[in-house]
């Protein structure tokens, strides 16, 4: 019978006074797949314990306890060099990751830095905190729930290993399809990545190839070899003025039906300069190698629980269509967040085909938000592709129907189209699940379109009785520079509007 070694999974650093030896804990329970006589390990699929790494006077020596109790005392780079380990449970395999990834040797150089890590830490809070006060952080308690529920599949939420830091995801409005972790262990999941892929597999994949960046503590290795960094509080100052400069104008009216995002302007993500400086200097502007690192962290957890390493593979490819579509070459030309990004896709594999509607179901609130920032960057096929995935997937509300209709007007100009997007007005208006008042004024266009001139003008008239109801109660807002631009824009479209129903009376 194989006798198994449970060694606690709390790693302790110490110093011997008399030689100032350093020594950690480790208790990794391991199935040996290669084997060497030179290290005593002679037997393929033997369990052992790695019990502990120490710093010797010359070299780090591993101490192991084989399944017969006997123990070895190798040293680390002949062991590591010689011999292979595998681990079939999941918060073994990232702690065997880290041991074989040498993590473990930069804490006996260094310490566990513990200032260097509540710095950045601090740094990251502040980043969210920025995002927070712009509404710029997309809250959706069931999305967050989700993705919560598949962090946790990859990897328990806290360290057992000394090092600070606890697993969680947020979520923040920006097309661009990104993901990165914080020192913290706050993952940050863009908009654009949610839409970007098509499946759980992937979403797994790329959130896997994120935490294996958090395990091997890629970004305290990066601190140190930062040059020079602005002090926090001009570094922020500065961040928070550009963020509010680029932020979305989020209008939070409580009057029925209202829907800011659609009937106002262009929301900008956080430009490419502002999101490299943050990068370098939290340590989050990966190597290539790095990045390599993290994929073949990532594809070895994948193949421990029987999912394809293709599907990170397929992100990454959906990654790049995307970034070659709306002309993102920073993440093509190794100088963006995903470096030689073929070169990554080739070492994974041949991409997968996914498409999923339950997933699609899951994040259909995300799709609706960023089908309306792809709109107002007139990326007419990029949204069409999210409401149509909506649409589908039979959740679509009336935002994703009244887009729909905008964004066919704009791509055709036939009848069949236009009684097509008359169509997809009526769905929306019979939804009643949250009502838009822009969507007369869009069912007049159409109308206009096919020559109904008297429905055309009756479908204004209701669009000038909701406006007029609106602006009638922008004194339940509370913020003076929120109601300034609700007065704004009402009263440009009641203005509009009441000219269209005049040349409607006259033609």
């Amino acid at each position: 019978m194989r006798k198994t070694f449970l060694v606690a999974a709390i790693l302790i650093l110490f110093y011997r006074e008399a030689d100032c030896q350093k020594s950690i804990q480790l208790g990794i329970e391991a199935t040996v797949v290669k084997p060497d006589m030179r290290i005593g390990l002679t037997d393929s699929g033997e369990v052992v314990s790695i019990d502990s790494i120490h710093l010797g006077i010359e070299h780090r020596h591993v101490f192991i306890t084989r399944a017969n109790g006997k123990g070895i005392d190798a040293v680390e780079e002949d062991l590591l060099n010689r011999v292979a380990f595998q681990s079939s449970d999941v918060g073994g395999y990232w702690k065997l990751a880290s041991f074989t990834g040498k993590v473990y040797d930069e804490i006996l150089s260094h310490g566990y830095e513990y200032e260097v890590r509540r710095s950045a830490e601090d740094e990251a809070l502040e980043y969210m905190d920025n995002l927070s006060k712009e509404n710029l952080v997309f809250n959706d308690s069931y999305l967050d729930d989700y993705l919560s529920s598949v962090l946790h599949k990859i990897t328990p939420p806290q360290l057992k290993d000394g090092r600070p830091g606890v697993l969680n995801v947020r979520v923040v409005k920006d097309p661009t399809p990104n993901a990165f972790v914080f020192p913290n262990g706050m993952m940050v999941i863009n908009t654009g990545l949610l839409t970007a892929i098509n499946s759980e597999e992937e979403l797994l994949a790329v959130m896997a190839h994120e935490v294996a960046h958090f395990e091997l503590d890629h970004y305290i290795r990066n601190l140190h070899d930062a040059k020079s960094r602005k002090a926090t509080a001009e570094f922020w100052a500065t961040f928070a003025t550009v963020l509010a400069g680029a932020a979305d104008i989020s209008i939070a009216a409580n009057n029925k039906g209202y829907t800011p995002g659609l009937l106002t302007g262009a929301v900008a993500a956080i430009s490419w300069g502002v999101a490299s400086e943050i990068y370098n200097r939290l340590g989050l502007k990966f190597s290539r190698e790095q990045e390599s690192e993290a994929d073949a962290a990532a594809a070895g957890y994948l193949r421990l629980i029987h999912v394809n390493p293709g599907a990170l593979s397929s992100a990454l490819a959906k990654i790049k269509s995307y970034c070659i579509q709306n002309g993102d070459y920073y993440a093509l030309s190794g100088e963006g967040t995903h470096p030689a990004i073929d070169e990554r896709i080739l070492a994974l594999g041949s991409p997968i085909p996914y498409d999923e509607i339950d997933y699609d179901k899951t994040i259909s609130l995300v799709s609706s938000y960023n089908a309306l920032l792809e709109f107002n960057e007139r990326h007419l096929v990029q949204c069409n592709e999210l409401v149509d995935r909506n649409i589908k997937s039979g959740v679509a509300v009336e935002d994703d129907y009244i887009v729909k209709a905008m964004t066919t007007m704009l791509l055709t100009n036939d009848q069949a189209s236009d009684t097509a997007c008359l169509a997809y007005l009526t769905k929306a208006e019979s939804l009643k699940v949250s009502p838009d008042e822009v969507l007369y004024k869009q069912k007049g266009l159409v109308l206009l379109r096919l020559q109904r001139k008297q429905a055309a003008r009756r479908a204004f008239d209701t669009y000038l009785k909701s406006l007029v109801e609106v602006y009638n109660n922008l004194n339940s807002i509370q913020d003076d520079k929120l109601q300034m631009e609700n007065k704004k824009y009402l009263n440009g479209e009641i203005s509009w509007t009441k000219k269209m129903i005049f040349k409607l009376g006259v033609m």
